[in-house]
């Protein structure tokens, strides 16, 4: 019940007339989004940060902080009228296990971290996974130079959302052993 209740309140935000979700990175329903996903990481135990990229992370620290985490996660914006459940599920379904976990005062051996990634989908800027690209340090000058309908570039909206673009190279994870994108 949880979970399908966050699920409809996640939904809510860019929703359309005809129920569909528009949440393009960068704007304000993707600020909405990002708030609403620090709150419920910050609800279920999870210490929150977020990189240059603007992926949200959410971290339950392991018992053996020098061994390699573990990542979950997926994206939350949508295409043009998309829908409810891809990317969002990704995150939502381990959040409310993680949240299963720490009401259970369980510790893991290695750092869980849950991220919600920026721009998978590549609807505003045609260039999309700034997220997972940032992380994976494959961010290209060329890719930062996209623009939107409005001429805007990826970089411009970036800093626009208070974001450093100039520091992409600091999202790399490097410590991660495993990754599981829930789609």
């Amino acid at each position: 019940k949880r979970l399908w209740s966050q699920i409809e309140k996640l939904s809510q935000i860019g929703k359309n007339f005809d129920g569909s979700i528009t949440r393009l990175p960068f704007t304000k329903e993707d600020r909405l989004a990002m708030d609403w996903l620090c709150d419920a990481m910050k609800e279920a135990g999870l210490d929150t940060y977020h990189d240059e990229a603007g992926n949200l992370i959410g971290e339950m620290l392991g018992s053996e902080e020098n061994e390699p985490c573990i990542a979950l996660g997926s994206h939350y914006d949508t295409v043009i009228s998309g829908g409810a459940f891809d990317g969002t599920l990704g995150i939502l379904a381990p959040l409310e296990a993680l949240r299963v976990l720490h009401a259970e005062g369980y510790r893991p051996r290695r750092t869980i971290r849950l991220i919600a990634f920026k721009d998978e989908e590549g609807n505003r800027f045609s260039y999309g996974m700034i997220g997972s690209k940032a992380i994976s340090g494959l961010v290209s000058e060329e890719g930062l130079l996209a623009r939107d309908s409005k001429g805007i570039t990826l970089y411009q909206g970036m800093k626009d959302f208070g974001l450093h673009p100039d520091q992409l190279g600091n999202c790399k994870m490097d410590d991660i052993k495993a990754f599981i994108e829930l789609h």
